[in-house]
C-alpha cells in the first residue's frame, strides 16, 4: 500500500514553490517527544515551528487522531498552532476522534473539519494521583518512609492518599486548567466563556452535532480539508509536505527489535487481550492533570 500510495496522480498539478503541510496526530498527547503510537507535544510543537517559519508552506493542515492527553502538552502544542494561525491558514481534520486534548490542539485553527461520525468536545480536565502504596506493601512486601523539609514537600506522592489540603490544592489546579481551556476555545472558536462552558463540562459531541453548536465548521475528510487549505491561502497549484516524516522502515526495525518481539510474545501469550495489557501500560505513565476522554474507545 505504501507504494501504491506514491503513485502520481497525472490529473494532480503540482507546485514545489506552494507546499500546503500535513501534520498527522495521532494517539494520547503527552509530554517530551513521544514516539510513533502517541503526539510527543514538544516534538510536534517543533515541527508545527519549523512549518511556520518555511515560506514555501503556504497553509497548515492538521489531521486529528486522539482522545487527548497530557494538559501541559496540549497546551504547548495549542500555543504553536495559535502563532502559525496569525501568519497562514492551520486547517484542522478530525479524524475518528478529536476529543478533549485533541479539541485543545484544534481550538485556534482557521477552519475546522470534521466526519459525521467523529467523536469530538469533551472539554474537560481530570487530575489523577495513583496510589500504589497498598500495592507496594501487601503485594510486594516494600515500605517508605519519609524524610520532609515541610509539610507537603513530596507532594504529589504515589506511597501514600492525599490529604485534604492536598486535594484542595489538586482541584483548584483543575479547575484553573479547565477555565484555561475554556478560555482557549471562546478565543479560538468566537464564541463567549459561558457558551462553550454549557457545552463543555467533559460533554462528547458527534461531529454533526458539533457542527450545529460552533464546535466545527464543516464536514469534510481529509483531501476535503487540503482543499479547503489551499482557498484559504489563496493557491491554485499545491504539493503536500507529510509530517512527521515516516522513518525508513529498515532503521525502525533494528530500532526496535527488542520492542517488536517482546510484543509478539505478549500477543501469543495474552492473545486478544493483549489489548489491556496495552491500556494498562497508558494507564500507568497517566499523572497529574490530564485534557482526555476518561475512558478507552475501540472503534470497529
Amino acid at each position: 500500500m505504501y507504494k501504491y500510495s506514491k503513485v502520481p496522480d497525472h490529473n494532480k498539478k503540482i507546485d514545489v514553490k506552494n507546499r500546503i503541510a500535513v501534520v498527522y496526530a495521532s494517539g494520547t498527547i503527552v509530554t517530551g517527544k513521544g514516539n510513533n503510537t502517541n503526539i510527543g507535544g514538544n516534538y510536534y510543537a517543533e515541527v508545527i515551528r519549523k512549518e511556520r517559519k518555511d515560506t514555501s508552506v503556504k497553509a497548515i493542515v492538521l489531521r486529528v487522531n486522539s482522545p487527548g492527553g497530557n494538559a501541559i502538552a496540549s497546551d504547548i502544542m495549542w500555543r504553536e498552532l495559535e502563532l502559525a494561525a496569525k501568519v497562514k491558514p492551520v486547517v484542522v481534520s478530525m479524524g475518528n476522534y478529536a476529543a478533549s486534548g485533541g479539541y485543545y490542539i484544534s481550538a485556534p485553527a482557521t477552519k475546522i473539519y470534521a466526519n459525521p461520525t467523529t467523536i469530538s468536545g469533551s472539554i474537560g480536565v481530570f487530575g489523577l494521583i495513583p496510589n500504589a502504596g497498598k500495592l507496594l506493601e501487601q503485594k510486594l512486601g516494600l515500605s517508605t518512609e519519609f524524610v520532609n523539609t515541610n509539610e507537603n514537600s513530596e507532594f504529589p506522592s504515589v506511597y501514600r492518599p492525599m490529604h485534604s489540603y492536598e486535594q484542595e490544592i489538586m482541584q483548584r489546579s483543575i479547575e484553573n486548567v479547565y477555565t484555561d481551556f475554556v478560555a482557549k476555545v471562546a478565543s479560538g472558536r468566537d464564541m463567549s466563556v459561558q457558551s462553550v462552558d454549557s457545552i463543555g463540562q467533559g460533554r462528547v459531541w458527534s461531529g454533526t452535532s458539533s457542527l450545529k453548536i460552533g464546535l466545527v465548521d464543516e464536514m469534510g475528510g481529509l483531501d476535503d480539508a487540503i482543499k479547503g487549505a489551499a482557498e484559504l491561502a489563496g493557491i491554485e497549484t499545491w504539493s503536500v509536505r507529510e509530517l512527521p516524516v515516516i522513518e525508513d522502515p529498515y532503521m525502525k526495525l533494528l530500532s526496535q527489535l527488542s520492542g517488536e518481539v517482546k510484543m509478539n510474545f505478549l500477543k501469543k501469550e495474552l492473545g486478544e487481550s493483549v489489548k489491556y495489557y496495552n491500556m494498562v501500560q497508558e494507564i500507568r505513565d497517566l499523572s497529574g492533570i490530564q485534557a482526555r476522554l476518561p475512558y478507552f474507545i475501540e472503534i470497529r
